[in-house]
């Protein structure tokens, strides 16, 4: 399982701070035993993390 994050940040007493993380696509893959690629799909999604 994969998901896209992306961070939004600011400087505060010029220190760089995170204030909000997006949470966004996510993708999910299934192998088999060997290790091969059996099916795979993506969510679209985007869901905001204040703080």
């Amino acid at each position: 399982m994969f998901e896209e994050l992306d961070n939004h940040i600011r400087m505060m007493n010029n220190t760089p701070t995170v204030v909000s993380t997006v949470l966004a696509n996510v993708a999910v893959v299934n192998y088999d035993s060997t290790g091969k690629e059996v099916n795979s799909w993506i969510i679209p999604r985007r869901h905001i993390n204040q703080g």
